[in-house]
């Protein structure tokens, strides 16, 4: 499966309740509907991971995602699984799960992949967003 391509889009990134949280919106739109999704990171010190919540355009609920054990090192990962919404009229339903990946290219740039995986499939990546910082 090739991954989804929607040129365009931007992030506006903010630190919030004293830099404790990353809160990310994204927006753009393809050629039928706009695409947005919000986001908050942040590690969470007693259970020594990062965990992220985001929601979108696209699906009905709250995506929830935590760092593993067994993520890549030196890498920000997280997972986490979900009933798949789809971007036709009808729900297709699916089971997935899905892993978030973050890459740090400097600092005004990064790279932000999903990988899904549905039951007794392989992972593949499913979005690659690359960000660089305007000025």
């Amino acid at each position: 499966n090739a991954p989804i391509v929607i040129p365009g889009m931007s992030a506006k990134r903010e630190w919030i309740l004293g830099k404790r949280y990353l809160r990310e919106e994204l927006r753009g739109a393809t050629a039928d509907k706009p695409v947005m999704r919000v986001g908050t990171m942040g590690f969470n010190r007693l259970e020594n991971r990062f965990e992220l919540v985001t929601v979108d355009a696209y699906e009905p609920g709250q995506m929830i995602y935590a760092g593993r054990e067994d993520a890549p090192p030196n890498s920000i990962s997280v997972y986490g699984e979900s009933t798949e919404a789809g971007m036709g009229k009808e729900p297709t339903g699916r089971k997935r799960s899905l892993r978030f990946a973050f890459e740090i290219a400097s600092k005004d740039a990064n790279i932000q992949k999903i990988f899904v995986r549905y039951t007794g499939g392989e992972e593949y990546i499913f979005v690659e967003q690359r960000f660089t910082r305007v000025p």
